[in-house]
């Protein structure tokens, strides 16, 4: 496995609390970086949405939520930790000698939500930070830190249309044609059943088994309607009974993405 050495190099922004919805851009080697915040249609609501927009140099990449075997998922927190949860798009699936990334290219939005709590969205303001890690011979995390305020007038045209846009390429919840039929999991592997609609290519899985390492899902048989994938469990804890895992489908333009729950040597439907 190729030695990636990790350059720990953390770029600060000023912190922006004037009444714009995007950050400045971050800088580093490999790209820029900047949170957008949706302007606020209903003052009185604590739901907001926001996004990550990432912008790489050729050949530099950052990850999905199952970064793989050398990766770091991006991360986000914001006011003391209240929940938020990072959406993502169908990830590629890079492969380099024995290591493997799920990750992205070019330029990303990887959108998110919230709901603030009364005293939070009652203050007014929005603070936190994300950090992501981009990589390409070296690896560096890179922090946005960010202050908005949420009550404020008026609407940023452009942060708004950029958020509408990175949730619009989320996957959808799965149809009628396209979902996941049965997940097994025996000591050392995961078999998935994919349903998916005919006349699509080759569907591709992506799987997230959190603290469960799961390695990449290959198609070993295949026919118009189905296709049956096994993917290699890196690392089971010892005695786990209940395993937790997102996954992402993906056939030409359609993609769902949903979690499946598995108990080992159990075939669930």
């Amino acid at each position: 496995m190729a030695k990636i050495i990790y350059l720990f190099f953390i770029s600060f922004l000023c912190i922006n609390n004037a009444l714009a919805e995007s950050t400045p851009w971050t800088n580093s080697a490999g790209g820029r970086a900047r949170i957008l915040l949706e302007s606020s249609r209903d003052v009185n609501s604590n739901e907001r949405r926001g996004t990550i927009e990432i912008d790489l140099k050729p050949l530099w990449k950052t990850y999905w939520s199952n970064p793989g075997t050398s990766g770091m998922a991006p991360t986000l927190t914001i006011n003391n930790n209240s929940p938020v949860k990072i959406l993502f798009p169908v990830p590629e699936q890079i492969l380099a000698n024995d290591e493997f990334t799920f990750g992205f290219h070019g330029h990303i939005l990887l959108p998110f939500k919230f709901v603030l709590p009364d005293d939070d969205a009652a203050n007014g303001n929005l603070r936190g930070s994300a950090t992501i890690g981009i990589c390409k011979n070296l690896c560096i995390p890179m922090q946005i830190p960010f202050e908005f305020k949420l009550n404020q007038s008026g609407e940023d045209f452009r942060s708004d249309a950029l958020i509408d846009l990175a949730f619009s390429r989320l996957p959808t919840s799965p149809t009628k044609t396209f979902y996941i039929k049965t997940i097994s999991i025996d000591e050392d592997s995961l078999a998935v059943t994919l349903i998916h609609p005919i006349g699509q290519s080759a569907p591709k899985l992506f799987l997230d088994g959190g603290e469960t390492e799961i390695g990449p899902a290959t198609i070993i048989s295949r026919t118009p309607t189905m296709a049956q994938f096994v993917a290699p469990i890196l690392e089971l804890k010892q005695g786990q009974k209940k395993i937790e895992i997102n996954y992402i489908a993906a056939s030409d333009a359609l993609s769902i993405t949903g979690v499946l729950s598995a108990r080992p040597n159990k075939q669930t439907p």
